[in-house]
């Protein structure tokens, strides 16, 4: 069986979950073709996404005259099948948050994409997020392409259900993936009863670089690690003043802040505002390596996003053993335990952050032990590759099978 993955962008920096599970179905014997709108916007820093990259065809990063040429030959020999797309491209654009003008080019896109999947003999084409990419997988279809699915993650497409044409997508397509039980009850939520039979819950994963690591008792005990994009949505801004609260109240305790983007002028500028300078390090991206060798030096990890899906990095820092301090938001709490492998805090709340962290670093040594193995067991139980990718290739096989048979 052969399929085809799509996306925004990928590789990318944040998208480590969408190359295990790639390789995760590879590893069932299901061959995947690679393709994105366009390539990344960041710096790639893992030898693994080079590699990724040079397996991904790019529809915004090859010539333009070659897309439009490849468009325009797929017009062609399905005029048609064009225009219903053409037509669909309008009626989603008047609903959506980009207009038609950029869904124009989407149906443009599209039409590649037709001509590219039946070159590549791809029978189905699975999309991550709900949003520009898997308008071009309808669009697709809607031409004469092959099926598709989607997986959604939120918080983004839950903030704009109608912009993002959500319920056209779930209509459109042969099922949808939602990463965790909240996720799916937020596409019933916006979705056609009739509709529920499609929505299957597939969480991300680890890799085995996390889970089977050995435990590591040695850590620096005064030191927290926060990985993730530096931006509103994350929040980081809560956690330096978290640092500077603990501070005030004389508690020795040490940040690491991992990543990088488009709030680190001020994330920056709050660390000199609230004299933390010696306290709070700054690292920029990772590669996985790096991620996975600053979470076993520290005593947890601690996030304080106001909005996400099921961040991958919580499952990443109980996989090592690692307790976590999270957000009390969308999915977290089906993974993360108060008092058994972490903390959930409310959102927006620094002086809950600040109590938290004290806590994590004042726990015994076998207190911390326990609460690392509980975790390492709960994301074995809920987040293993083989296990999730297995699910995923039992849903393309099931749609695979019936597509051939009618």
């Amino acid at each position: 069986m052969r399929i085809a993955y799509l996306t925004n962008q990928y590789p990318a920096v944040s998208h480590t979950f969408i190359r295990r599970e790639i390789r995760g179905i590879e590893a069932c014997g299901v061959e995947v073709a690679r393709f994105a709108v366009r390539p990344s916007s960041g710096k790639l820093v893992d030898p693994a996404d080079h590699e990724e990259f040079a397996r991904t065809t790019h529809l915004l990063g090859m010539p333009r005259a070659r897309l439009l040429t490849m468009a325009l030959a797929s017009a062609l020999s399905s005029p048609l099948s064009a225009f219903r797309g053409f037509r669909e491209s309008v009626k989603l654009g008047a609903k959506s948050l980009s207009g038609r003008r950029r869904h124009f080019f989407y149906w443009l896109e599209a039409l590649a994409m037709v001509k590219l999947l039946k070159g590549e003999g791809a029978g189905h084409v699975h999309v991550h997020f709900g949003t520009n990419a898997s308008t071009v997988a309808l669009l697709s279809r809607v031409m004469g392409g092959p099926g598709y699915s989607f997986t959604v993650h939120g918080p983004d497409e839950f903030d704009a259900v109608e912009g993002h044409n959500l319920r056209a997508k779930i209509e459109h397509a042969e099922f949808v993936v939602a990463i965790s039980d909240f996720c799916r009850s937020q596409l019933q939520r916006w979705s056609n009863p009739r509709e529920w039979d499609k929505l299957h819950v597939v969480r991300c994963t680890v890799g085995p670089t996390f889970l089977d690591e050995p435990p590591h008792p040695e850590h620096d005990a005064r030191t927290v690690v926060s990985v993730g994009r530096l931006s509103a949505q994350k929040s980081q801004l809560i956690l330096v003043e978290a640092i500077g609260l603990l501070k005030d109240r004389g508690v020795d305790a040490r940040l690491v802040l991992v990543g990088d983007g488009e709030l680190r002028a001020q994330v920056e500028e709050a660390i000199r505002a609230r004299g933390v300078e010696d306290r709070v390090t700054l690292t920029g991206s990772l590669p996985e390596s790096g991620v996975r060798e600053q979470i076993l030096n520290a005593r947890g990890l601690v996030m304080s996003s106001s909005a996400e899906g099921l961040p991958t990095v919580l499952m990443e820092s109980l996989a090592m053993r690692r307790p976590v301090i999270s957000t009390a938001i969308a999915a977290c709490g089906e993974l993360v335990e108060p008092g058994v492998n972490g903390w959930l805090v409310p959102a927006g709340r620094a002086d809950r952050v600040a109590e938290a962290i004290e806590e994590l670093l004042s726990l015994d040594q076998e207190r911390w032990e326990a609460m690392g193995e509980a975790g390492a067991a709960a994301v074995a139980r809920q987040h293993h590759t083989s296990t999730e990718s297995g699910k995923l290739v039992e849903l393309f096989r099931r749609y695979v099978e019936d597509q051939g048979s009618e």
